[in-house]
């Protein structure tokens, strides 16, 4: 038998752990009396440019474009969405804190499609031309705060225009000059790699230098606003897309998906039922969202006090594809006589999915004060104003397709049962002999075209073609009054034993095409007026108003609106509305590993395997 070995306690292997966890988890050692050379990599917030007339721009809203990568001089680097990066030149010191600076990276790319030289509206770029001598002043070095100190800085640059892209043909070559006066500090949760914006002496971050917050360049005339790459303090947040929905309505009539009319309520900040829902995804997950807050608050909110301002406010939300879907999986249909003398009801198998295309919702994506004219005779117009104190929004249609092969004409998703003579509602076919007073509606099909103008940019027109029919176009009909023109079942007995189900076709009849052409405008949490003078009855108007009910975090709920001018052949014009509702949940950040952490756990675990297998063969 073994003798029994007693395990021997060695001090030394924990001196050197714990010596090991001192080097890898590298923080400030303390004061340094300087900052060393390096890069600030920075996501874009928004930004405004004026171009004072040239190419025919005045001014112009921009987002972040993202590089991806960026060789810092020893290789391509991943850096994601950054689409700003400025080089430190020199070392600072507290006996001499001017430096030289570089922007060595610049991609934007404008909110929404402009019109170059009165061209069509497409999306516009910026990228960097040159850096002209830009320089920074660094306060605070050899203190020791959190934040450090203030710095100063001048950016002085010149950039292309860019059309079909980042690297499109340049339309332009433009000079501004920013400056800008925030925090800095030694530390960030942001995006990090090794000798460029972290570690730079190689021991600790005592010598590194981040902005703290956002940074807001300024020139008077423009802004450009950015926030360190994925740094907390920049207010990057994640948000569930908890609750909300949306809704349309064409004129006074036709709710979009199908309900009973929506009319003009007392109070403009009063939703209908909203019946496109949040889409849930696999598992039940809800989609996820992603937003920037910044304080203080720019513009003030309403309220019934007085204007006042919160102590956060988000300034950018991204909104992922199909966040909000409703499919169509039956044929509905509701009376709209009471409001449009034209028709007697109309019946839909649409499938909504909103936003049509990935949006961002900014302040600088918003509109302001403006009126949209249509350009359509007959058409109205879209008044936006700011009179709730609110400027948040942006572009983002409605998809729209047709459901299953359903109804009176199996392949068109929408249609419409005009009035073609004298009848009104009640009635039932057969009501004399002859079809020239009976109870008929005339037939007028309709086709998305894949998007809708409500809530798109105020540049985009939509053209909806008119389904001509061939054949048998004038159904027989029993209509009802709940709302007045509502299709109700019921049969038509013909003289033998026969039993057919209204509606069905019963004549040929000269019924022209519904061909539609929209004119939307984008959402707001503001106010807007959508009128359209021209439409049946009496003209319609209509005013909506926004509000924004989300807390300092972001979180909460935002409401917003927007609206369309259209003019139908047929049926003429109308003014449309659209209610927007999401309830955004906070998601709490996962916390990242730093490099230097994750070796730090590396090499705890690679220690405490090293002492689990001494144990086993020394036992």
């Amino acid at each position: 038998m073994k003798p029994l070995r007693t395990p021997v306690r060695r001090p030394v292997t924990l001196v050197l752990v714990a010596g090991l966890l001192s080097a890898l988890v590298a923080g400030p050692s303390g004061a340094s009396n300087q900052v060393l050379p390096g890069f600030n990599l920075f996501d874009s917030v928004e930004g405004a440019f004026n171009f004072f007339g040239a190419l025919n721009l005045g001014t112009v809203e921009f987002t972040g474009q993202g590089v991806g990568s960026f060789d810092f001089g020893s290789g391509s680097e991943y850096v994601g969405g950054t689409d700003t990066i400025v080089e430190r030149l020199a070392t600072a010191t507290s006996g001499s804190p001017t430096i030289a600076i570089e922007i060595v990276a610049l991609s934007l790319r404008s909110v929404t499609p402009v019109p170059i030289n009165a061209g069509p509206a497409q999306y516009i770029y910026v990228t960097l031309n040159q850096d002209n001598g830009s320089q920074m002043t660094i306060g605070g070095l050899g203190s020791e705060t959190n934040p450090h100190g203030t710095f100063s800085s001048t950016l002085d640059f010149d950039f292309d225009v860019r059309t079909a892209g980042p690297t499109g043909p340049i339309q332009g070559t433009f000079s501004k000059v920013f400056t800008a006066t925030p925090k800095w500090k030694h530390t960030t949760t942001g995006l990090r790699i090794l000798g460029v914006n972290f570690l730079l002496n190689g021991v600790d971050t005592s010598e590194d230098f981040h902005a703290v917050g956002l940074v807001i360049h300024d020139s008077g005339a423009d802004k450009h606003v950015v926030g360190t790459k994925g740094d907390s303090t920049t207010g990057g947040r994640k948000f569930s897309l908890t609750g909300g929905g949306a809704q349309s309505h064409i004129g006074n009539g036709l709710a979009l998906p199908i309900q009973f009319a929506i009319p003009q309520p007392t109070n403009p900040t009063v939703f209908p039922p909203l019946l496109i829902p949040v889409a849930v995804g696999g598992m039940g997950t809800a989609p996820v969202l992603t937003g920037t807050i910044s304080k203080p608050l720019l513009t003030a909110m309403a309220t019934p006090s007085g204007p006042v301002t919160k102590s956060g406010y988000q300034r950018k939300l991204n909104i992922p594809l199909g966040a909000l879907a409703k499919g169509g999986a039956a044929l509905v249909q509701v009376g709209v006589k009471f409001s449009n003398p034209t028709v007697f009801a109309v019946a839909t198998n649409l499938v909504y999915a909103w936003p049509a295309a990935p949006a961002v919702f900014s302040t600088a994506a918003a509109v302001g004060t403006t009126t949209v004219a249509s350009p359509f005779a007959g058409g109205g117009s879209l008044t936006y104003s700011n009179t709730l104190g609110a400027r948040f929004g942006g572009p983002a249609a409605f998809a729209i397709s047709a459901g299953p092969p359903l109804g009176l004409f199996p392949a068109s998703p929408v249609t419409v049962y005009a009035k073609i003579n004298t009848i009104t509602p009640p009635c039932t076919f057969p009501m004399t002999n002859g079809m020239g007073s009976n109870c008929v509606a005339g037939i007028l099909l309709a086709a998305p075209t894949g998007v809708g103008a409500i809530g798109g940019a105020s540049t985009m027109i939509v053209m909806t073609p008119g389904v001509p029919i061939t054949g048998l176009n004038v159904a027989a009909v029993k209509l009802g009054t709940a709302p007045l023109g509502t299709l109700l079942p019921g049969t038509f007995h013909t003289a033998g034993t026969a039993m057919i189900p209204f509606p069905f076709l019963a004549a040929m009849g000269a019924i022209p095409t519904n061909m539609a052409s929209s004119q939307g405008g984008p959402w707001t949490t503001g106010q807007i007026i959508i009128s359209a003078p021209m439409a049946g009855g009496m003209g319609e108007k209509f005013t909506l108003s926004g509000k924004d009910a989300r807390t300092q975090s972001g979180a909460g709920t935002i409401q917003l609106v927007a609206g369309s001018v259209s003019v139908r052949f047929a049926s003429g014009p109308n003014a449309n509305r659209g209610w927007l509702r999401l309830t955004l949940t906070g998601i709490p950040p996962v916390p990242s590993m730093s490099p230097v952490g994750l070796m730090a756990t590396v090499a705890l675990i690679l220690l405490g395997f090293g002492y689990t297998m001494r144990r086993r063969i020394f036992a």
